[in-house]
């Protein structure tokens, strides 16, 4: 992201004629930039060492001042703040370590925690921070910049059918507004983490978001205002086709399209709350009389879901998920036993300090879960206020039924791996996941969100017995060698894939869809 608008997007689709650019130029004082002579291996080790050494120079000349480094996301920053705090305490006497001030910022860092970079202290500070430092803040003291030149971003492969949290490379505009934060109020240094000839093959700029994230929001939105055809329609910046193609798949597996193509009345209804597709067909089976035992638990698990929407948990550290509140096959259920918890709580400051929790997520899921209830309450339902005596079982099964319709993944016994049913990918559970050590592992799982780094990790994991996916989704799932009825009548045998354990269930739609990301039909 940069604060400098790409102006010549807007230019090129309302036209010259119709459009001006007016340039406002900010004053920037100097700001030096130092680069490596060599790539390096781990960007996290060269910025605690180059944080240290800038430290030690800076005392040594007179020279204090703020230091700001930037990071890609909540852990790098953790694993960098406790880094240079253990060099700090290794080297220098207590009387000096005390001279330093190393705070994290990021999004999800309570509001209290976050105010501290802006305390006026005679130590000097050292503010590990995400791209929330670039331009949704400005922090005052600022002389010293550390950037490795890396972001975490959300994309989506239109080819796998799975969105993910990837750390790439900034742009070069990204990298400049990085810089430009040590010369707000006086000459600066920035010290990028890589050679300058690294910086000459950056992008001018990322993507536009549209180009990167999943769009099943974006179509079902245009479908509902009468535009049949999204992939036709004029967009800012055309999304690629395949997202496109695998967002009309996805609307059609929680039938929300006919085979046509058409919005269908569950359609309608998805597209009038304000959730993704996936989490909106969780409300809608909220209101079937099946699951109206479970309304409000439900409604409060996919507030949590909606305030997590990178799917970690509300635990600071992934560690301390292993205590009263956890559910031993599911990671979402154990965040809807905080969250229940956390909605009881007078004091919830203490509440989340003395358990290790993100106050600010737990917040926004309450926000959330309010917004949720105000919105049902227009279904003139009454509803019964959820507790944690909620019924597990059938919380989980309408979850699996929620959820399997696009992000399930099955254990082959064979190969002890984990493939989606969506595209046959493999995948790996995440350390934080309460499943991780699990033994025996799950045959099946349920989850919220996949995150890719040198593998390719799912998180927000629910276990469930794979049998029960033809009850739960039985217009996607079979349980055995059947005559299945397709789209338009046509009739097809379908075979079932046999484990050594047990019959395995398969994913009947993505390989038979008439609007499958392959095909070169109508859509």
């Amino acid at each position: 992201m940069s604060a400098t608008m790409d102006a010549d997007i807007l230019l090129a689709y309302f036209g010259k004629e119709h459009t001006k650019i007016i340039n406002v130029p900010g004053r920037m004082y100097r700001v030096d930039v130092f680069y490596l002579r060599n790539a390096v291996d781990d960007y996290i080790e060269a910025a605690i060492q180059t944080a240290f050494q800038l430290l030690l120079w800076a005392t040594s000349k007179k020279k204090e001042s703020d230091m700001l480094v930037f990071l890609p996301g909540q852990e790098e920053i953790s694993i960098f703040c406790a880094g240079l705090q253990k060099r700090l305490e290794s080297i220098l006497e207590k009387t000096k370590k005390d001279n330093f001030l190393i705070l994290p910022l990021y999004a999800a860092l309570p509001r209290a925690e976050q105010e501290k970079i802006f305390v006026k202290t005679s130590k000097i500070k050292v503010i590990g921070a995400t791209t929330i430092a670039e331009t949704s803040i400005t922090i005052p003291g600022i002389r010293y910049i550390i950037d490795p030149g890396l972001v975490k971003c959300r994309r989506f492969c239109g080819q796998t059918g799975l969105e993910s949290l990837e750390i790439t490379s900034a742009s070069r505009a990204q990298s400049e507004q990085r810089r430009g934060r040590a010369g707000r109020e006086a000459p600066g240094f920035c010290y990028r983490l890589y050679p300058e000839s690294q910086f000459e093959q950056l992008l001018e700029r990322r993507p536009p978001d549209i180009q990167q994230t999943e769009l099943s929001s974006v179509v079902l939105r245009l479908l509902a205002l009468g535009i049949s055809r999204p992939q036709d329609f004029d967009y800012l910046t055309k999304p690629p086709r395949s997202a496109l193609l695998r967002a009309l798949e996805t609307l059609y597996a929680l039938q929300a399209l006919d085979a046509q193509g058409s919005l269908t009345q569950k359609g309608q209804l998805l597209a009038e709350l304000p959730l993704a597709p996936l989490f909106g067909n969780l409300i809608l089976l909220a209101r079937e009389e099946q699951y109206s035992s479970i309304a409000d638990p439900l409604l409060a698990l996919v507030a949590t879901l909606s305030a997590n929407d990178d799917a970690r948990s509300f635990f600071l550290h992934s560690s301390s998920n292993n205590n009263a509140f956890a559910d031993p096959g599911s990671d979402l259920l154990t965040d809807l036993n905080v969250f229940l918890t956390f909605l009881k709580e007078v004091n919830t400051n203490d509440f989340c300090h003395a358990n290790g929790l993100r106050r600010s997520a737990l917040q926004a899921a309450r926000y959330a879960y309010q917004q949720l209830r105000a919105i049902d309450k227009k279904h003139q339902r009454t509803i019964i206020p959820a507790t944690l005596d909620y019924d597990r079982d059938l919380l989980l099964n309408c979850l699996v039924a929620g959820l399997a319709t696009v992000q399930t993944a099955i254990r082959d016994h064979q190969k002890r791996i984990y493939t989606t049913l969506r595209g046959q990918h493999q995948v790996f559970l995440h350390p934080s996941s309460i499943l991780h050590a699990r033994n025996p592992p799950p045959d099946a799982l349920v989850f919220a969100s996949c995150v890719s780094t040198n593998k390719r990790y799912i998180r927000g994991l629910s276990a469930f017995s794979p049998d029960r996916l033809p009850d739960l989704v039985p217009h996607l799932y079979i349980s055995s060698s059947s005559l299945v009825v397709m789209p338009g009548g046509k009739k097809q045998l379908q075979h079932h894939k046999i484990s050594p354990q047990k019959k395995r269930p398969k994913a009947v739609m993505f390989n038979h869809l008439p609007i499958s990301a392959s095909s070169s039909g109508a859509w």
